[in-house]
């Protein structure tokens, strides 16, 4: 009888394995549902700083729509080949000292700049230990306003809202508080502005950070050096609009002021009012906060690689690359997430992808790092979209 009993047995707990691998097989989505792994910000939220130091860029929350927006590709087939570049001789229609006033303005920002220095420097040491950083920013009472104001808005989805300054820190990482610092400083700066300037103003910042997180993320993928210098490079690139805005906010129109991407057209006009383009101007204004030389450069040529070959650039070419197609893929995100139209964006010029080793065209640098900023900068439009339909 035992003899019976045991073969009996051994067939039935096979069959039961059978079918459970069968089963499992079949339902291979049932393994991986049944418990979502927290999202980086929730586990920065719930730990101590000890175990967690700060992320490279912000995360929202874990029932954002992010999921769907990081799974659509990018293309880059609309974009054309840049016109042959014409240097342009300014005109008399240039105010007297235009470019005087600029200066004078960015100037202005330099005390704010130079009392947020400290926190900018420990920006690059914070994963070592937060808590510095935590003290200083917490001296700011401004700064920590802002600061606690973004980690609570609607993107980030946080259950309960955050009142450390610390938490705050942790949950939007290094990249998006340098980002914030940066704003509120030259904001503060000027003189409040309304109407058609205020919401120039906003889509400018907005097109930057976006440009900001890209830089960081392909500086990141690709081992640059001094990923952190690149990206705030990158959300400065256009400092030139942003300063000619604050000093002259009912001349947008005539000084050709705009958030699309520098075409013929408006690089022209640039020329024409001011006798330098936005660009050239962002190098000068970067000079007076005393940025590093090549900074200033990569800045100053960041539209260079739709016109010419990466030999005749001054600066690392390679900085001048990362930020020059940050802002590409920026304007190219936008165009393709919202019915609005911003091109024509031009085509970088042979050299440029190749230098940075991309072989098949700017897809091959839309990683999960570019794709993540881009769905942000996506999910930070819809929530201000409810909110101003909600006011």
């Amino acid at each position: 009888m035992v003899k019976i009993v045991i073969p009996l047995f051994l067939l039935a707990a096979i069959a039961i394995v059978s079918t459970r691998l069968v089963w499992l097989i079949r339902h291979p989505r049932r393994r991986v549902t049944r418990k979502t792994a927290p999202s980086r910000a929730q586990r920065a939220a719930n730990s101590t700083a000890s175990r967690h130091p700060a992320p490279d860029s912000p995360q929202p929350s874990q029932h954002a729509p992010a999921a769907g927006l990081l799974l659509e590709p990018l293309h880059f087939r609309d974009l054309i080949p840049a016109p042959p570049r014409v240097e342009f001789e300014p005109t008399t229609s240039a105010p007297r000292g235009a470019i005087s006033r600029i200066i004078d303005q960015a100037e202005r920002v330099t005390d704010n700049l130079r009392e947020r220095q400290a926190i900018l420097s420990e920006l690059n040491r914070a994963r070592e230990d937060p808590h510095v950083l935590t003290e200083l920013v917490s001296s700011d009472p401004a700064l920590t306003t802002q600061i606690l104001k973004t980690v609570n808005s609607p993107f980030y989805g946080l259950i309960k809202p955050v009142g450390s300054v610390f938490r705050a820190l942790l949950l939007l990482g290094h990249v998006e508080v340098r980002n914030i610092i940066w704003r509120s400083t030259i904001r503060d700066t000027g003189t409040p502005l309304t109407g058609a300037a205020a919401a120039l103003l906003h889509q400018l910042w907005t097109h930057a950070s976006t440009t900001s997180r890209i830089a960081y993320a392909i500086a990141k993928d690709l081992n640059l050096p001094k990923p952190d210098e690149i990206s705030t490079a990158a959300l400065l690139h256009d400092v030139g609009r942003l300063i000619c805005l604050q000093t002259w906010p009912d001349q947008i129109n005539s000084y050709g002021l705009d958030v699309r991407f520098s075409g013929q057209e408006l690089l022209q006009k640039e020329q024409e009012v001011l006798g330098m383009t936005h660009s050239e101007l962002g190098a000068e204004i970067t000079r007076v906060w005393a940025f590093p030389d090549q900074i200033c450069m990569s800045i100053g040529s960041h539209h260079a690689p739709s016109y010419m070959p990466p030999d005749d650039v001054k600066g690392d070419p390679r900085i001048v690359a990362v930020i020059h197609l940050a802002d590409v893929i920026s304007h190219v995100a936008t165009v393709q997430l919202q019915p609005i139209t911003l091109f024509p964006v031009y085509r970088p010029a042979d050299g440029w992808l190749e230098l940075l080793g991309v072989k098949n065209g700017l897809e091959d640098l839309c990683g999960e790092g570019v794709l993540r900023a881009v769905a942000q900068a996506a999910l930070e439009r819809g929530t201000m979209a409810s909110a101003a339909r909600a006011a």
